[in-house]
């Protein structure tokens, strides 16, 4: 299945052609990175030098000036970063899901929502890797904020489980007293150690460019509660440092002395798993995110409810006749993936949501 969507993806670059860089050109990358292109499903055309990124018509570089206009719109921004072992397109479900809440509770007033996406690989024995590549993304996160704060944007950002690493190396200035990259951060699950904010840890507090942290945790957490510290345990051996037991920030809370500007709350009563969708299933996190209009659990609940009892005979016809047409789809797919050689290699299917990912092999370059 993952070869399938690798040859779909193929097959739009070749039909479509060059990806329009908005306000400039493809060259060296500001941090003086290799110039060859990022992954196989994201080449450089032989025509103009520009990107050719599936599904994907235009895109802006951020080290330059010339944003989306959409921004001068609603410079309010709303950033999502994803954990680890999320497809691409769970965290695009995942943005739209808060792009959703964030209209429910006020259309007129409603953010720019963005996912930011970074290689968190799939392999679960590959948290190390992906612990290294969160470090790395913090860099290229870092740089769409400084452009975000050029263009005079509110920007808030909510990171989830690995993406929490992804968020505060971001943030994180080399002295204290720095001007704040966002106006407030909310980290959800977090996979880093709680005592990280301390003077003495990975991320103090005092050098965290943001005035204001929310951090959610659960006792329930059933991933962070077994499997985080051997992560982290086995990243230190990887590292050559000296292995420490650590407890994950949001399992429970911040440890030592509270920091200013950071509130903690435990959900463990509305939260019972890691998942992103586990946190978006408790009233406080929606209140903190969207404030006291944002849509109550229960009210969700109800309405979909409503709309499945609503449910007549022509639509449950027309949703036959949708599975049908995947079907199909499904089948062009993979007649279309025999005619490209240069795609090899099993593909993975997401453990949670049965999302059909792309080779091992891919995704290591990507």
């Amino acid at each position: 299945q993952g070869t399938v969507l690798r040859a779909a993806a193929l097959a739009d670059m070749a039909k479509r052609g060059e990806t329009q860089i908005v306000n400039k050109e493809f060259d060296l990358l500001s941090d003086g990175a290799s110039t060859e292109p990022p992954g196989p499903d994201c080449t450089r055309s032989e025509a103009g030098g520009l990107l050719v990124i599936p599904y994907v018509e235009q895109c802006w570089d951020v080290t330059r000036s010339g944003l989306p206009e959409v921004l001068a719109q609603s410079t309010k921004v709303l950033i999502y970063v994803h954990g680890f072992r999320q497809s691409f397109h769970r965290c695009l479900n995942a943005g739209h899901r808060l792009l959703t809440l964030a209209q429910e509770t006020d259309p007129q007033n409603c953010p720019q929502v963005m996912t930011f996406s970074w290689p968190s690989l799939k392999n679960k024995l590959r948290y190390h890797d992906a612990r290294k590549n969160a470090s790395k993304a913090g860099v290229r996160l870092r740089m769409l904020l400084l452009a975000l704060r050029q263009a005079g944007c509110d920007v808030s950002i909510v990171g989830h489980s690995l993406g929490c690493r992804v968020s505060l190396t971001a943030l994180l200035e080399k002295d204290a007293g720095g001007s704040p990259l966002c106006t407030r951060l909310v980290l959800l699950g977090a996979a880093v150690d709680a005592d990280v904010f301390d003077d003495a840890g990975e991320f103090p507090r005092t050098r965290v460019a943001t005035p204001s942290i929310s951090v959610f945790h659960s006792a329930e957490d059933d991933v962070l509660g077994s499997v985080f510290s051997l992560g982290e345990m086995a990243s230190d051996f990887a590292t050559l440092s000296r292995p420490t037991a650590d407890t994950a920030m949001g399992l429970v809370g911040v440890e030592g002395q509270m920091p200013a500007g950071v509130a903690v709350v435990n959900v463990t009563a509305d939260v019972a798993g890691h998942g992103m969708s586990s946190y978006l299933g408790s009233d406080q996190v929606l209140q903190c995110l969207f404030g006291p209009g944002a849509p109550r659990i229960e009210d969700q609940a109800a309405a979909g409810a409503a709309v499945s009892q609503s449910l007549t005979a022509a639509d449950l016809w027309g949703k036959t006749r949708k599975l049908k047409l995947l079907h199909v789809l499904r089948a062009t797919a993979t007649a279309a993936e025999s005619d490209l050689s240069s795609v090899e290699g099993d593909g993975e299917v997401d453990e949670e949501d049965g999302t059909a990912q792309p080779s091992q092999g891919s995704r290591s370059q990507a």
